[in-house]
């Protein structure tokens, strides 16, 4: 019985998690780096690096953070973020109440605005209270013109527009041919 209540409770949890975060809006999921912080550190991570370049005005699902409480007495922690693209970055949950020795995740999710320069940025999140430098987060946005449609997927849509089209390329063809 206190396994499956335990069970639950963390899928609950999870699912909490990710409800916070806006499902109207796609979120892509992203390959990453991950640079392992030595023990005694409150930031898990020290470095990550997204691979692949992302689109502005989409919405990324980043690796989630791990905070580790290594005091001696039960702390509320939060993450902050510092550098040029800092706005873009929201965490959930925003704050984490942590038992000593004890360890939680946070979820990451970056947001470039559709007015976003094209190029590499890189952040520096750090965790309060914490005596860490914190972890480097580095990322590149793509320049507006190779996000359009040509680099998606083809959709069902994509193939009837197309099939149509060479449906009336062959038609007129056939008419001016005969």
């Amino acid at each position: 019985m206190r396994l499956s209540a335990a069970v639950m409770a963390t899928a609950a949890a999870v699912a909490g998690t990710f409800a916070a975060f806006d499902v109207s809006a796609a979120t892509h999921a992203v390959r990453a780096e991950v640079v392992v912080a030595p023990e005694g550190q409150p930031l898990a991570v020290r470095q990550i690096r997204i691979v692949d370049g992302l689109r502005p005005g989409e919405s990324y699902r980043l690796p989630v953070i791990g905070i580790r409480n290594q005091r001696g007495l039960r702390t509320t922690y939060r993450l902050v973020v510092a550098g040029a693209a800092r706005n873009w970055l929201r965490f959930v949950p925003a704050r984490v109440l942590i038992d000593a020795g004890r360890s939680r995740t946070v979820a990451l999710r970056l947001d470039p605005p559709h007015e976003a320069e094209p190029g590499v940025y890189a952040v520096t999140i750090a965790v309060r209270p914490g005596g860490s430098g914190g972890a480097r987060l580095t990322f590149s946005v793509e320049p507006a013109g190779t996000t359009g449609w040509a680099r998606r997927p083809a959709g069902l849509t994509m193939w009837i527009v197309a099939a149509v089209a060479g449906a009336i390329l062959l038609g007129v063809h056939a008419r001016v041919g005969a």
